[in-house]
């Protein structure tokens, strides 16, 4: 599948909002986004494990992930990255946005990331 289609990403009132074009089947990226068992498996970066992984797909449901560092991040290893959000759009294979906050655990105070909509950084994923 071709498309012309750019991703991009910008800010809107304190809020980023990312969009991304896949070449897949839009219901196989709404299902990579929206099953935890599929989450674990592509979230964060090379060398980090996801121990804890929460969906509750619904306006207003919280999305909760943790990774952690694994063996190869040396002295990072164990250090554990939380991200609490709730979801502010659901529409299935169309639209998924949710407003997050993230932050090291231990050091909440000194690495809390959000700020933005409704005291988070908000994220939304559109599929055309």
């Amino acid at each position: 599948m071709e498309n012309n289609l750019q991703n991009s990403t910008k800010t809107v009132d304190n809020a980023v909002i990312f969009t991304r074009y896949y070449d897949a089947p839009r219901e196989l990226i709404w299902k990579v986004w929206t099953t935890p068992a599929m989450l674990k498996d592509w979230w964060g970066p090379d060398n980090v494990g996801i121990p804890e992984c929460e969906v509750d797909l619904r306006v207003g449901g919280r999305f909760y992930i943790v990774m952690e560092a694994g063996e190869a991040m040396g002295p990072f290893k164990g250090t554990k990255w939380p991200m609490d959000a709730k979801f502010t759009a659901v529409e299935p294979n169309l639209k998924l946005a949710y407003s997050a906050k993230a932050w090291t655990k231990g050091d909440e105070e000194g690495t809390n990331r959000g700020g933005g909509h409704r005291g988070g950084a908000q994220r939304r994923h559109c599929h055309r």
